[in-house]
């Protein structure tokens, strides 16, 4: 979630605290739609982080099947890639 504020580090309360100066809730923020290429780091999880669908659609991306438009993988369901 500090990803979708542009914050570093912030626990819970603080992403609170921050959606509140720019009128939004957790869950507001927790709605936000992530960005294609965002790397997290962290005890669990380095790089990259895709679910099944979201993988499918950024390698066909990178394979050029959506060359000329605007695509961010992680917007896509499984419903989109079937």
């Amino acid at each position: 979630m500090n990803f979708h504020l542009g914050t570093n580090g912030l626990n819970i309360s603080g992403i609170a605290a921050e959606g509140s100066k720019k009128g939004l809730n957790v869950t507001d923020v927790m709605a936000m739609v992530e960005k294609d290429g965002w790397e997290y780091t962290g005890s669990y999880h380095d790089g990259l982080s895709y679910v099944c669908s979201t993988y499918v659609t950024a390698l066909w991306k990178a394979g050029g099947l959506f060359e000329g438009l605007e695509i961010n993988p992680p917007e896509w369901s499984p419903k989109d890639v079937y």
